[in-house]
């Protein structure tokens, strides 16, 4: 195998089988409890949107967790919803499998993860109409975004008695034009 991507307690592996090395988009495998190697995925191209499909969501997206409805959600969405068409996900014990929504992505694991169901949205908004349509009101139940709650302060420049006179107090340099410095205050 050529190991290409490993989780950080090396709990599982990723990679190509040595033999397809050498093709243009070879398949993806997976290590999984036992150390058996299982399919993770068609192609190497398949597998970087798979982990993008993994990955960003749960920065990015509103999110709810199943809760005592999880099993008449996962019922619902297994009628109603596509699959993203992809193998399961393996990693920590998961088993995850992703079914698509207007703008929302439900996973649903039925591996030995953290949640058996958790459901991202591209907006609150998104998440409430899907919760609508399953007859649900689960609006006191969303969740904000890491990228919302760790998004950086501005910087606010503020100028002082002139053209090119800052503040010296919790101010940083910052270039301006023709090469000039400034000194602009960190604000809030």
């Amino acid at each position: 195998m050529c190991v290409f991507k490993v989780e950080y307690e090396y709990c599982n592996e990723w990679g190509c089988p040595a033999a397809e090395a050498g093709q243009p988009d070879p398949r993806v495998l997976v290590t999984v409890s036992d150390g058996e190697w299982v399919l993770q995925a068609g192609s190497l191209s398949e597998f970087f949107l798979q982990l993008a499909v993994q990955r960003l969501p749960s920065y990015y997206g509103w999110t709810v967790y199943g809760d005592d409805d999880t099993e008449r959600i996962v019922a619902w969405v297994k009628d109603e919803l596509p699959t993203l068409g992809y193998q399961p996900w393996r990693e920590l014990g998961q088993h995850i499998t992703v079914f698509g929504a207007l703008d929302a992505l439900v996973f649903h694991d039925t591996g030995a993860g953290d949640a058996e169901l958790t459901v991202y949205g591209r907006s609150a908004e998104a998440l409430e109409t899907l919760g609508a349509r399953m007859g649900l009101d689960w609006s006191e139940r969303i969740e904000t975004p890491r990228a919302v709650q760790d998004a950086p302060k501005p910087i606010a420049l503020l100028p002082r008695h002139g053209r090119h006179q800052w503040p010296l107090d919790g101010a940083l340099d910052v270039p301006g034009p023709h090469g000039a410095r400034h000194r602009a205050v960190l604000g809030e």
